[in-house]
C-alpha cells in the first residue's frame, strides 16, 4: 500500500466520521414529556404494593431509561423548611420520617430526570420540576 493510498483511506474515514457526527448533532435533544397515564398508574401501583417510593421510582426510571434513583428517609439530610431533597452525586431522594406527598416525590424525581436527560440548573430547573410534579399528580388519581 502506497503512502498516497493510506492518506486517501484516512481522509475517507475522516469524512465518514464527520458525516456521522453531523447526523448525531441533527438528532433531536432528549425530551422529557409527562409519562403516559399507564406508566403513572404502574408507578402508583408499585408504591401501593410495597409502600416504598423506590419501587415507584424504578418504574419511572425504567420508562425514561435512566439509572434508578434511591429514596431514603433521613431528616438530617433534608434542608430546614423542605419536605424532600435530591442529591445528584448520590442519585438519592431524601425524605422526612413523616413521608413524602406525591407532589414532593415527583418533584424530586424530576431533578433526577434533569440530571440525566436535560441538565438545566437554577430556577429553570425548579420551575420544570414543579410543573412535572403537578402534571404527574393530576394523573396519579
Amino acid at each position: 500500500m502506497t503512502l498516497r493510498t493510506q492518506l486517501d483511506d484516512a481522509l475517507r474515514r475522516v469524512r465518514d466520521l464527520e458525516q456521522e457526527v453531523a447526523q448525531l448533532k441533527e438528532q433531536s435533544k432528549p425530551r422529557i414529556d409527562i409519562p403516559p397515564h399507564w406508566v403513572i398508574q404502574a408507578s402508583k401501583q408499585a408504591l401501593r404494593r410495597t409502600g416504598k417510593w423506590n419501587d415507584s421510582y424504578n418504574v419511572l426510571s425504567t420508562y425514561y431509561a435512566i439509572p434508578t434513583v434511591r429514596n431514603l428517609v433521613d431528616d438530617s439530610k433534608v434542608p430546614k423548611g423542605a419536605d424532600g431533597v435530591y442529591y445528584r452525586n448520590e442519585k438519592t431522594v431524601y425524605g422526612k420520617k413523616g413521608g413524602m406527598s406525591t407532589w414532593i416525590a415527583m418533584h424530586e424525581f424530576a431533578h433526577h430526570l434533569c440530571t440525566h436527560l436535560m441538565p438545566i440548573g437554577g430556577e429553570a430547573e425548579q420551575a420544570f420540576c414543579d410543573s412535572f410534579a403537578t402534571e404527574v399528580e393530576k394523573n396519579w388519581a
